[in-house]
């Protein structure tokens, strides 16, 4: 079994998609659950 660098062998642009999307799509859902709980304790 051979392991791959990803880091090392993939195109940059490719990686920083890749690695990027999930981070981004954690933080966007963050920012919106703390939204719904401020709108929710102001009623």
């Amino acid at each position: 079994m051979s392991e791959s660098n990803k880091m090392k062998e993939m195109q940059v642009n490719k990686l920083m998609i890749q690695m990027g999307i999930p981070i981004i799509l954690y933080y966007s859902q963050q920012r919106i659950w703390k939204w719904r709980a401020f709108y929710r304790g102001k009623k």
